[in-house]
């Protein structure tokens, strides 16, 4: 493990002085916002329903719930859920298992999500299932294959062998990190 240590450090402080984190946060960030955007200026808002898959905080969930019908669906609760204005648009339920009626959503989200977790094919499934017939999906899944893989900041983490890529997730807390989670268009 010293060895990963070590490369991790190297490569931590040679992509920092590069300002390559600032970039991925500012990236990420930049591909947020013409979503919402684009959703406050619809024209009806009050009769969308939105589902944030995989709503962390909910700080997403917070935003829009100014301005349309959402739930927030997460594995875990979180504390920041007390403080939110409505703390009936979570559900705590396995998104692979969306506990909502067939075809009743108009927009579904997944930001960040299905990267993290197993059969995620299956999360694919039920958002088909709930969002209506003429309803929107969402899908942002971060590039698992670039030089400094986005969670765990490690370099080059998709081009190692298997094996040292294992040694590596387990080294980061990532262990369940699904580097098979790319959607073909």
């Amino acid at each position: 493990m010293n060895v990963f240590r070590l490369i991790y450090k190297v490569a931590c402080k040679f992509f920092r002085k590069l300002g390559l984190y600032e970039v991925r946060v500012k990236d990420y960030i930049s591909s947020i916002l013409p979503i919402i955007n684009a959703l406050l200026r619809c024209s009806h808002r009050a009769d969308i329903t939105i589902l944030d898959l995989g709503c962390d905080n909910g700080w997403l969930v917070n935003v829009l719930s100014r301005y349309f019908n959402i739930i927030g669906i997460d594995l875990i609760p979180n504390a920041n859920w007390l403080h939110d204005r409505l703390l009936s648009n979570y559900i705590v339920a396995d998104a692979r298992f969306i506990p909502i009626r067939d075809e009743v959503l108009d927009l579904v989200l997944s930001i960040s999500l299905l990267e993290h977790v197993a059969k995620w094919e299956m999360i694919l499934k039920e958002m088909t299932r709930v969002i209506k017939q003429y309803g929107v999906i969402i899908i942002q899944i971060p590039n698992l294959d670039w030089l400094l893989e986005p969670h765990t900041k490690f370099p080059f983490l998709a081009y190692m062998p298997s094996i040292l890529r294992k040694y590596a997730l387990l080294f980061t807390n990532y262990e369940g990190l699904q580097m098979n989670c790319k959607l073909k268009i």
